[in-house]
């Protein structure tokens, strides 16, 4: 495939830790970027000369741990006439070094066009027994429902075994309803609404550390990009009901035999410690600017910045190395060996695909010069 290489989108322009790029809709011309401490700042994207806070609430957010923070940001379907948006970040008030607590919170728009930080709404509380695996990616599905990516408490080992543990919502996707005036729903087709022992939140299960998941503008399927233990990062293409396999199974491998995992979904790819240390999960590309990626789900890797690019390619075996395992049906291809940390892909309007890295800049795809 042709080559591709990252350029920084806006130069003037540089934040810190940024974790998420999004639009907002009914507004076309504007990024919003959330930075880890608890800021939001929005600038616009013709210009961007500079940039303005659209809302600040770092004085609610935790960043005892390296993973804590401001971790995502979703504008409500109709939030040009609402105003109402969803946050998800680690509290502050929690004190100790192991212990924490997330919170999913409704935020309504006021003056200026700005967030108003008095109007939160706390939809959702979940205690975290330690201070990492906080997942963190939170996006409104086609169905129009909000989607929130939790991961599995913390430390090494899942040593609470919350993957397969059904009754918390840890080590899971929920899929909430937020349409109401209040509060959220369960929505009626969420897979373990009825079961009894089960949270009728979950959407899917058995996931380590959830780092950023997208869905494909056009098919609406769902890529979830799910951090390793010691060996292996991972990919999965998540259906409704899905047992992602964690922690009896890192990615392909056992992990721990002794823990039983019914009916575990295997990933799409995934590759190993000499690649990479850290997964950070993207879309799929629909933009216009590098034709040769439409249609393919990027991803990329905190610790060294490799890029690939996955597609489904009908008739194709299963590729495994020591550097890399791509199930049947799929291809991936490696486009940089290196680069930024890049923590987290973002969408723009028109589908243009967008990498936050934590050198400061946003950057984007382009193709290779010649």
């Amino acid at each position: 495939m042709a080559g591709i290489q990252l350029e920084v989108a806006f130069p003037q322009l540089t934040f810190q830790r940024p974790v998420q790029l999004t639009v907002a809709p009914g507004e076309p011309g504007w990024l919003y970027v959330v930075e880890q401490a608890g800021v939001i700042r929005r600038f616009e994207q013709r210009s961007a000369q500079q940039s303005e806070v659209f809302l600040d609430v770092s004085a609610r957010v935790s960043r005892r741990g390296n993973e804590e923070g401001l971790l995502g940001l979703a504008f409500a379907p109709d939030y040009a006439t609402s105003g109402r948006f969803y946050l998800y970040y680690s509290a502050e008030d929690v004190e100790g070094l192991l212990e924490g607590r997330s919170v999913l919170a409704r935020y309504r728009r006021g003056s200026a066009g700005r967030g108003d930080p008095a109007s939160e709404e706390v939809l959702l509380e979940v205690d975290q027994p330690y201070r990492n695996h906080n997942g963190g990616g939170l996006l409104f599905g086609p169905d129009g429902m909000l989607y929130l990516g939790l991961g599995d408490g913390g430390w090494r080992g899942d040593p609470q075994e919350n993957g397969q543990d059904r009754s918390t919502l840890l080590g899971a996707l929920l899929r909430l309803d937020v349409s109401g005036a209040s509060g959220y729903a369960i929505p009626a087709d969420n897979p373990f609404r009825d079961q009894a022992g089960a949270r009728g939140e979950l959407y899917a299960y058995g996931l380590r550390n959830p780092w950023r998941f997208g869905f494909d503008r056009v098919s609406g399927e769902l890529w979830v990009g799910d951090v390793g233990q010691d060996s292996w990062e991972e990919v999965h293409v998540v259906a409704k009901g899905d047992n992602c396999g964690w922690r009896r199974f890192e990615a392909f491998a056992l992990y721990d035999e002794e823990t039983e995992a019914a009916e575990a979904v295997q990933p799409v790819f995934a590759y190993g410690r000499g690649e990479g240390i850290s997964i950070t999960g993207g879309t799929v590309y629909r933009g216009q600017r590098c034709p040769s990626l439409v249609g393919r789900y990027l991803c990329a890797d905190f610790g060294t910045g490799a890029l690939w690019a996955l597609a489904r390619e009908e008739g194709r075996a299963r590729a495994e190395s020591e550097a890399q395992i791509t199930a049947a049906g799929y291809r991936a291809d490696k486009l940089l060996a290196r680069g930024p940390s890049i923590a987290s892909f973002g969408e723009d309007a028109a589908g243009e695909l967008y990498l936050c890295a934590f050198d400061g800049k946003i950057y984007r795809l382009a193709p290779a010069s010649k």
